[in-house]
């Protein structure tokens, strides 16, 4: 079964609670520091599997803020999970690249809801400024909420990245510092619209 289609099951499972898992947020916790730097924030490491469900509950750390998305992240050591919401009623993607890196040559994952086949993610490498869809996702589970003006995507992703994707890392491992794109359109859901907001943060793996 295609991605896409677990995906339109997934929307309609959870419409009523999606409110009150807006509302959700992580507990704190120290971030780690790069050798004779700064400190940087924490891809905190869990026993056992989250559950995407749009809920941060399980995250271990507290929300990593870029360019107004909100991003809690949390591996397994198998598989990574990202809760991502903003202000939008467009798109919201989030990207990973080597240290540093922004668009090109990143690993990102977009999401948006149409309004004929809802709930719709998508596995895409930055090119430049843009983005193509890439023909190996990793996606394993996602979600996408709209409510008002606010978008949440939640998906979760292998530690190792599907190869032949021409992706900057083939995977995060850990204690390796890596560079966090988050971007959003916030009125359009087409995917070829440019961005109306988009930043990058480095961050650790736990």
């Amino acid at each position: 079964m295609s991605v896409q289609l677990r995906l339109r099951k997934l929307i309609w499972f959870i419409p009523i609670i999606a409110i009150t898992f807006f509302a959700g947020c992580g507990s704190p916790s120290d971030a780690p520091t790069k050798e004779d730097g700064p400190a940087v924030p924490l891809m905190g490491k869990i026993e056992g599997r989250l559950t995407v469900d749009g809920s941060t509950a399980g995250y271990p750390g507290p929300s990593i803020s870029v360019s107004g998305v909100e991003v809690h992240l949390a591996h397994d050591g198998t598989n990574f999970y990202v809760h991502a919401r903003a202000e939008s009623e467009g798109w919201i993607s989030v990207g990973f690249n080597e240290e540093g890196g922004g668009m090109d040559g990143a690993n990102m994952v977009l999401g948006f809801v149409d309004e004929n086949d809802g709930a719709v993610v998508r596995n895409d490498l930055g090119r430049g400024t843009n983005h193509s869809e890439v023909g190996a996702p990793g996606i394993i589970e996602a979600i996408v909420l709209q409510d008002d003006d606010f978008m949440l995507l939640e998906f979760s992703y292998p530690m190792v990245f599907p190869g032949g994707n021409n992706f900057r890392v083939e995977s995060l491992a850990s204690n390796q510092v890596y560079s966090l794109i988050a971007a959003t359109n916030t009125q359009s859901g087409d995917l070829s619209r440019p961005h109306s907001n988009r930043g990058k943060i480095d961050f650790q793996v736990e």
